[in-house]
């Protein structure tokens, strides 16, 4: 009998800013630098708050090596995503497993069904 996982796959997508979420006054782009790295953001007029898109929580994510942050690869003609070891381990999954893949949106759910 096999037992089912799921997972879910979000891409990333830059999407601007309008609104300050602490005191809803306007925006203004802003660059700031991190350890090292540049982020795009936007900055309050009003009270200073500084917010970043998901795009860039990300690309911050990735550059500072965050653990479950991984690149995505070509390997012939697919595009392979490796998991991280530890997460792996924690929801079961092992080689030999198999992956349902579907696509909605910008979204790809992963059903991994054990052998």
């Amino acid at each position: 009998m096999m037992s089912k996982l799921k997972l879910l796959l979000r891409t990333q997508e830059k999407k601007e800013l309008s609104t300050c979420p602490i005191c809803q006054s306007g925006l203004e782009e802003t660059t700031v630098v991190r350890k090292g790295i540049k982020l795009h953001g936007f900055k309050c007029k009003k009270c200073g708050e500084i917010v970043f898109p998901s795009s860039e929580v990300f690309k911050y994510e990735i550059l500072s090596g965050k653990k479950n942050v991984r690149e995505v690869r070509r390997v012939g003609n697919s595009i392979v995503i490796g998991l991280p070891k530890a997460l792996a381990e924690e929801v079961g999954i092992k080689s030999g497993d198999l992956a349902y893949f579907e696509g909605k949106g910008k979204e790809i759910r992963v059903d991994i069904f054990k052998k």
